[in-house]
């Protein structure tokens, strides 16, 4: 391999190196963050800290939802027909207007939302996923390192940890589907009996993601083809 090009290579690897292990510390550092938060909301009542709700409120509502699409929900009829309510409390003067996404609903109505409940819950889910993105650059830093000391990018080692890197992609870009991306904790709603609290958004597929992790998959089978003609060479010489 040309003496210039492994020195690219290898400073590529240095680079690499130390902006991964600065996202990693900034990584533990939120996650630090995110478990004292979780540890707040253990030792305290999750209704000790409430902000009162009033005036207008309007819940966006997909399709998804009500058309049966969720076979958890079902087919839940006509929204024109449901209870509305938000943490219990049932909306005043409501309005609905359907768009094509899904239907707005729009009420006056006065409540309370636990402040320390949703925090926790925030946490949680950030915890989750910065645990997934600190696996991610786990491995990405694995790889940097090989890239710092290899004799040539097409080597076994390379490879391999290249491999790795992509597969850690798949958690991160399964979870980057709520909320166009964001996880978030948002209070959800009650329809007739039904209700849940927890991820009040519905899954989207982030596209940027999906074709950030085709082309990671596809360069790790370069590199393989890669690899594989470089065995040749080796043995060929």
């Amino acid at each position: 391999m040309n003496s210039e090009i492994k020195k690219k290579v290898n400073t590529v690897g240095k680079v690499g190196h130390i902006l991964a292990v600065i996202a990693k510390i900034f990584l533990i550092a939120g996650m630090v963050c995110m478990i004292l938060g979780i540890a707040v909301g253990v030792i305290f009542p999750r209704d000790a800290v409430q902000a009162d709700l009033s005036g207008e409120v309007t819940v966006h509502v997909s399709k998804n939802l009500y058309e049966g699409r969720l076979p958890v929900i079902g087919d839940l009829g006509d929204p024109e027909n449901w209870n509305i309510k938000l943490d219990g409390e049932e909306f005043d003067d409501v309005r609905i207007e359907k768009t094509d996404g899904g239907i707005d609903i729009t009420g006056s109505m006065r409540g309370a939302v636990p402040v320390l409940g949703t925090l926790f819950k925030g946490c949680v889910l950030g915890l989750v996923y910065m645990t997934a993105v600190l696996v991610v650059f786990c491995f990405l830093d694995a790889l940097m390192k090989e890239f710092r000391t290899c004799e040539t990018p097409f080597s076994p080692g390379v490879v391999r940890k290249m491999s790795n890197f992509a597969w850690s992609l798949l958690p991160m870009g399964l979870l980057s589907g709520f909320s166009g991306g964001e996880v978030l904790p948002v209070r959800f709603f009650s329809v007739n009996t039904f209700s849940v609290n927890g991820i009040g958004s519905e899954y989207t597929i982030n596209i940027s993601v999906v074709l950030m992790i085709l082309v990671v998959f596809a360069l790790v089978q370069v590199f393989k083809y890669g690899a594989e003609l470089q065995q040749q060479a080796d043995e060929t010489l």
